[in-house]
């Protein structure tokens, strides 16, 4: 395996779990899980598949991410941010196992995110920054749509990271409602 923790911060995501761990552990075998103290199984499903998991007050995705990025279980040199309901490729394994491994000057890494929506891909793809080297980023400050600022070059990546959004209308409302709360 490579030199690499991949982060997730969670609440009650128990149904996406399981996979997402099965996915992970492809790439590497240090996965560290952040949860703001879910009412599911998520803490059980994390403690069985042998994943670092501990548990912090949310007080917004910013402060949950540089909590998680600055936590000692990161020992790795490179730190990856990845949400349970995102798959990477094949081709994206690889990608990133090819970055890690090279002797190169860049600090960060972005790809292509591709949207899917109750299983079908909408077709929208975006620009993610999702791996740096450790100590060499931190996170917006922001309640909602916090994003990696990174100290140094990044490069772009070949491969494809999958976002599995909600699987129907009714829970992707749930989010959104969720979030421009915590916006307000």
């Amino acid at each position: 395996m490579i030199n690499l923790t991949v982060i997730a911060i969670t609440l009650d995501e128990e149904e996406m779990l399981p996979s997402f761990i099965e996915n992970v552990q492809k790439l590497t075998s240090n996965i560290l899980i952040v949860d703001s103290f879910s009412n599911d199984r998520t803490k059980s499903i994390c403690l069985s598949a042998g994943v670092n998991f501990i548990e912090n007050k949310f007080e917004g995705f910013g402060n949950q991410w540089n909590f998680a990025i600055n936590h000692e279980l990161v020992r790795t040199d490179w730190v990856m941010k990845l949400d349970p309901d995102e798959r990477l490729t094949s081709k994206l394994i690889q990608s990133i196992q090819k970055f890690i491994m090279a002797p190169e000057y860049y600090k960060g890494a972005y790809f292509n995110r591709v949207l899917y929506f109750n299983n079908k891909n909408t077709g929208v793809e975006q620009k993610v920054v999702r791996l740096w080297k450790n100590g060499y980023c931190k996170f917006s400050n922001v309640v909602v749509n916090e994003h990696p600022v990174i100290n140094g070059e990044i490069k772009r990546l070949k491969g494809i990271l999958h976002h599995l959004d909600d699987t129907n209308i009714n829970e992707w409302f749930k989010k959104q409602l969720l979030y421009s709360d915590l916006e307000a």
